[in-house]
């Protein structure tokens, strides 16, 4: 939240200009901290193809509380006959996520007699399909992807305190208490090895390096109303082995993954954290045939821990 705090402090002191001054300073202050990024940053958050959503502390001056629920969808159509043939893949993304923040004062106690208490809530939805060809080398795959999808962000903001009027009057539409709505694409790269494995575990790592622009299509206000590119780089290994143990016949599987994520810009810094890194385990069941409409179901949790955030997750996944 940086934007914000550096769009606080360009307002004192608050009697000293008009109303239309103090607004046209937040502005000038939010856009400066490059707010646009910080929102594309997030609300590219519901796209997330590679790690699981999850729940987030994040060590800054606002202690960021971020929830994450994605549900990732993958699809690979073999173009050919044999192991060897390009395939044709289709990749969907639906996901949600909220950003809880509360400052014990917005002007960080340079406007004296204006100290506001600020709860505000940033919530992103977001909808992207993505297709591209899988390109098998050996055991090595490479596939280009193009992505395309939309995301509607939000943000909720409540005032306590003695400024608690006027900070509404000049924040309001600007950097809090407004809606946005904004076209996403790009594209991505991912390499793959498919044919590692030790004793009963297959070993499966993976590198993902993702691009996205942002295009508003409809913002309340200048500040909202930027394009901006962004980018992010994923390292991944999946481990999956035998349980010894079956359920209807069918072996119940041990899963295990270790990931990292880094945003290759500013976007990490404008989030409060710059990379992470994500260490789970699971069980998969295949269900196909057992269970109407599914192929597989699994259950599994993973810890999440950077530099500033930790974090947790737990889950059900699903494949048809």
């Amino acid at each position: 939240m940086r934007a914000l705090l550096l769009a606080s402090l360009a307002v004192a002191p608050l009697t000293a200009q008009s109303l239309d001054d103090l607004r046209r300073s937040v502005r000038d202050a939010a856009q400066s901290s490059h707010y646009a990024t910080f929102l594309a940053g997030f609300l590219g958050l519901t796209g997330e193809s590679e790690l699981s959503g999850a729940r987030l502390e994040i060590d800054d001056a606002a202690d960021t509380e971020l929830s994450l629920f994605t549900y990732p969808l993958r699809r690979d159509v073999p173009l050919g006959a044999g192991d060897g043939a390009p395939k044709l893949r289709f990749e969907g993304d639906l996901g949600y996520a909220v950003a809880r923040v509360d400052l014990a004062d917005a002007y960080d106690g340079q406007a004296p007699g204006f100290e506001t208490r600020v709860k505000s809530r940033y919530e992103a939805f977001g909808g992207f399909a993505g297709v591209g060809i899988v390109v098998p080398f050996g055991a090595v795959s490479v596939t280009p992807l193009v992505v395309g999808g939309l995301a509607h962000v939000e943000n909720t903001t409540y005032y306590q305190g003695p400024g608690a009027t006027a900070t509404a009057a000049l924040f309001d539409g600007i950097v809090f208490n407004w809606d946005a709505t904004y076209a996403v694409y790009g594209g991505g790269l991912v390499l793959q090895h498919d044919d590692l494995v030790l004793g009963d575990v297959r070993i499966t790592p993976r590198l993902r390096y993702d691009l996205r622009r942002s295009d508003p299509l409809s913002a309340d206000d200048p500040t909202q109303d930027e394009a901006t590119t962004y980018e992010w780089l994923i390292a991944r290994v999946d481990f999956e082995g035998p349980c010894g143990v079956q359920v209807a016949d069918r072996e119940v599987h041990w899963t295990g993954e270790f990931a990292y994520k880094r945003f290759l810009d500013e976007v990490g810094d404008l989030l409060g954290f710059d990379d992470y890194f994500e260490l789970g385990l699971g069980l998969r069941w295949g269900c196909r045939d057992l269970v109407p409409l599914l192929g597989e179901c699994g259950l599994g949790g993973a810890v999440l821990v950077g530099e500033d955030v930790l974090g947790w997750t737990f889950g059900v996944t699903v494949r048809f």
